[in-house]
């Protein structure tokens, strides 16, 4: 895999919501002031170049990842609007191995059982289909911050790539953030 780009940029989307329905989306340059709060994760957004991914390819073209994230993100917004606060928990990954080292094709499949525990049933998340990504949840300590992040290693190359999704619960409501890869880029690479 060829070394990202010095001057690469990374893509955010700032997703404000309320009463479970996102009020806007702006993307923002990931060197602005508003980026450094969101803690993006970084992200491999290099094409895949091996032939593992037939099995997932159709889902990660689809942008099944973001419809996940953003229904999770209306369930949260919900129950933080009825409880002032996240589902409190701090999970592993789901599914616990790397999708690679369990299937050569790169996809994960899990149970209902996995989904069926707090916090996942508390909101309501689940990934019924085989999928590129495995997933983790943490809540800060007072259960005002969320961290949902998905990750996925689309060729089996060794080198997982990030979907993270934080909100931020206040008075006024959730603030979701969305760190999305842009491709070609590395957010991880120096002026990124």
């Amino acid at each position: 895999m060829a070394p990202p780009p010095t001057g690469s940029l990374a893509l955010l989307v700032v997703v404000a919501a309320c009463a479970g329905t996102p009020d806007e989306v702006v993307p923002v340059d990931a060197r602005s002031p508003d980026a450094s709060q969101a803690d993006a994760r970084a992200v491999d957004a290099s094409p895949p170049d091996a032939a593992p991914i037939a099995a997932c390819a159709t889902e990660v073209a689809a942008d099944a990842i973001y419809s996940l994230l953003f229904e999770a993100q209306a369930s949260l917004v919900s129950y933080y609007n009825e409880n002032r606060r996240f589902p409190v928990g701090n999970t592993g990954w789901v599914p616990a191995a790397e999708c690679c080292s369990v299937n050569s094709d790169g996809c994960c499949v899990t149970s209902a059982a996995d989904w069926g525990v707090s916090p996942w049933s508390v909101f309501g998340f689940s990934v019924d289909q085989p999928s590129a990504y495995r997933f983790q949840y943490t809540t800060d300590a007072n259960a005002q911050m969320v961290r949902l992040v998905g990750e996925r290693d689309l060729d089996c190359d060794g080198t997982s790539g990030f979907v993270d999704m934080a909100c931020f619960g206040s008075l006024q409501g959730v603030t979701c953030r969305l760190a999305i890869p842009v491709p070609g880029t590395d957010p991880r690479a120096p002026g990124g």
